[in-house]
């Protein structure tokens, strides 16, 4: 069936509270260095966070290379495909998801669009709110810490299907979605700032580069402004200082180590930056509430 005159992605003029987004489809996955995935489209979204490794994605005409740290916001109809840059490997986060609790899927394959049996009427849409650009703008995003970890409950929860995971799914979702316009508004504010597009790069360089030395005096360095002054400008982009920015990334890298590899906790702590082992002990208690070998013992349990 042709649909080649539709527009993608279908857009509806709503409001936040209009939002009851349903996830269809979550998992954590690695694809090998030279895997291509086909080209294809989707009748609903997809968020795809790279966890680790590099990736190229093709939407339609444009080409977008993400790295590790980097999500691809990729919209409902548009023709896409991604080739997987990483040797051996990449790990992505990815989770499929409407905004209004429009589409039903029964089997996986319900997502992807057979250009065959095409049904126009099942393309999900995007919000266009007042005051804010479609998400579909932009469709490269750094998260935040936070986001990402709202999506690892997701996964965890649409994997293991406890009752009622499907009501968690739908709240957490909206809270992603939410803290994604609020993150291209904050950054659309902070860009017109003096220093603002500077702090954005910073947090980017972050993302990836969290294991190295990461104080204030070689953060102000790398943008070229007082230290006092770097963290007045950070807190006005990101909502928090430079140090807490940190732990946050190192947290959330050091919880996944302590899940998914055999790394001794010492080791662990060196790679996401910590070369004291007690240091790196009492930062893990503080944002987690136990020690990391508990954190571990826990993992291993559930």
């Amino acid at each position: 069936m042709d649909f080649s005159d539709m527009i993608f992605p279908l857009q509806l003029h709503a409001e936040f509270k209009d939002i009851s987004s349903s996830v269809h489809w979550a998992k954590l996955h690695t694809t090998r260095n030279g895997y291509e995935y086909a080209e294809r489209r989707i009748y609903d979204f997809e968020l795809l966070y790279v966890k680790t490794g590099s990736i190229v994605a093709y939407l339609g005409k444009h080409r977008y290379p993400l790295k590790k740290g980097q999500m691809l916001f990729i919209s409902s109809g548009i023709s896409h495909y991604i080739q997987v840059e990483t040797q051996p490997e990449a790990e992505f986060l990815g989770i499929h998801f409407d905004f209004f609790d429009e589409l039903e899927i029964l089997i996986d394959q319900d997502i992807i669009v057979d250009n065959e049996t095409v049904d126009p009427q099942l393309f999900c849409k995007e919000p266009l709110i007042q005051g804010f650009e479609p998400l579909s703008l932009q469709p490269v995003i750094v998260p935040s810490p936070q986001m990402i970890e709202l999506m690892e409950v997701i996964v965890d929860e649409f994997n293991e299907r406890n009752p009622g995971y499907d009501v968690i799914c739908k709240g957490l979702m909206g809270q992603i979605i939410v803290a994604l316009f609020r993150a291209q508004f904050n950054m659309t504010q902070a860009a017109h700032t003096l220093y603002g597009e500077s702090i954005i790069e910073l947090t980017k360089w972050l993302s990836i580069h969290y294991g190295e030395n990461c104080s204030n005096s070689s953060l102000a360095a790398r943008v070229n402004l007082n230290e006092d002054y770097l963290a007045k400008q950070f807190k006005a982009v990101t909502g928090t200082s430079p140090n807490k920015y940190v732990q946050m990334l190192r947290h959330r890298e050091a919880k996944r180590l302590l899940r998914e590899s055999d790394y001794t906790v010492e080791y662990i702590g060196q790679i996401v930056g910590y070369d004291d082992l007690h240091y790196f002990s009492r930062i893990f208690h503080k944002w987690e509430g136990i020690s990391p070998r508990e954190y571990r013992k826990l993992s291993f349990i559930y």
